[in-house]
């Protein structure tokens, strides 16, 4: 039916057939409706699952019938305790939902079409079309079949942009934004994990302010098509130093991807040092590396995000020869961002009630600059306020 659907009837319909499918087999060769065994990729779900107890990411956007399948076979094949524990690395039921509801086709007040999308002029599309595309994207056997562009490049991927280990991204916390875009949590509500829509702010190509959905992934559209033409560009050197790779941060001694996490009570300072970040394709040479820092005011507290504007201070230790240490606006839309690998943050937020508990993001962009893509990678900075810690 064109507007509702009768389980009760498909389900007629099946059993019918089981009764009949032995009978119809001695006609045409067939296999018995009835007992068909998982589909491969609700095997390899499983197996998966099994295989390891850290979380898996399944990103679902052509139907959900692989999961829903390997749900029901643990549900029914497993122990209580064994299908609650392989269901908790889905995070099911108690999983993170995100919802990007919007009016049929009203795909500006969509977040997703920041991929590629123009934004009511705001974007530069440069980079998300063919004539970039073909030359950066479709080098080499596997950019050569990297299809041509119909609506829109790509669509779907910000799902699962979230995955990529950038040191921005972090796949638990879609209210931290990254390259896959940035959603807040519905309800401050702990037993409901909905996340919905939410906009960034973000110099567009005009040079002022736009506020959008959208701007959560466009303002990433330099770093992310930058990374992406990088790596094509590995598929045809065969060797490594001749590419560009990702920088290895290191910040006070934290050179992993996790976010960096410091108390800083307010009107206090500390000092950020990431001169030991290196680029593995020539150690010893640090010239083309650059460094940006900046706070990401909605990712700590979106409603008082023009509020906070400056009360996160990040002053230039080590500014770049001939420079004052900042920079009026950088490729993620971002104004004065602070440059060079030393930096003082002071926490100049007053504590109100309002804010107790927040935590205030500043990121650090290391440009890898050494090719015809830069590639950028980060590091968060949490900043919590000792009384928020108790």
């Amino acid at each position: 039916m064109p507007n509702e659907t009768h389980p009760e009837a498909i389900e007629l319909i099946i059993k019918a057939y089981g009764e009949v499918v032995s009978t119809l087999n001695k006609h045409v060769y067939g296999r018995q409706a009835l007992e068909e065994p998982l589909s491969g990729g609700a095997t390899l779900l499983i197996e998966t699952l099994e295989a390891d107890s850290d979380p898996l990411f399944v990103s679902i956007w052509g139907g959900a019938n692989t999961l829903a399948q390997a749900l029901q076979f643990i549900g029914t094949e497993r122990t209580s305790g064994e299908a609650a524990e392989l269901r908790s690395r889905l995070r099911w039921p108690d999983n993170t939902y995100i919802v990007n509801v919007h009016g049929f086709r009203e795909y500006q007040a969509s977040t997703w079409s920041g991929i590629g999308g123009v934004d009511n002029g705001a974007s530069n599309v440069k980079k998300a079309q063919d004539d970039w595309l073909t030359p950066n994207i479709r080098i080499g056997p596997l950019g050569q079949v990297y299809p041509e562009i119909l609506y829109g490049m790509e669509g779907d991927s910000p799902s699962f942009m979230w995955l990529i280990q950038n040191g921005l991204n972090s796949a638990g916390r879609p209210d931290w934004g990254g390259w896959g875009d940035r959603y807040s949590r519905v309800t401050e509500a702990t037993d409901i994990n909905e996340y919905g829509t939410s906009m960034d702010i973000a110099v567009c190509v005009s040079g002022l302010d736009h506020q959008s959905p959208g701007a959560t992934v466009w303002r990433w559209r330099d770093a992310y098509q930058d990374d992406f033409a990088a790596r094509m560009q590995w598929r045809v050197s065969d060797r490594f130093e001749d590419a560009t790779h990702p920088p290895n941060i290191n910040v006070n001694g934290s050179a992993n991807l996790d976010a960096m996490e410091i108390v800083l009570p307010y009107n206090s300072s500390v000092v950020l040092d990431a001169s030991a970040t290196y680029d593995p394709d020539h150690p010893e040479d640090s010239t083309h590396l650059e460094f940006e820092w900046y706070a990401y005011t909605e990712a700590s507290v979106a409603w008082a995000s023009g509020y906070l504007e400056g009360l996160i201070e990040i002053l230039p230790l080590s500014p770049p020869s001939g420079t004052d240490g900042y920079l009026n606006i950088n490729n993620a839309g971002l104004r004065n961002v602070t440059i060079g690998p030393k930096v003082q943050i002071t926490n100049n937020v007053p504590s109100i009630s309002q804010l107790e508990g927040a935590s205030w993001h500043v990121i650090l962009q290391v440009n890898n600059n050494k090719g015809q893509h830069p590639v950028r990678r980060y590091k968060r900075i949490l900043i919590h306020d000792e009384e928020s810690q108790e």
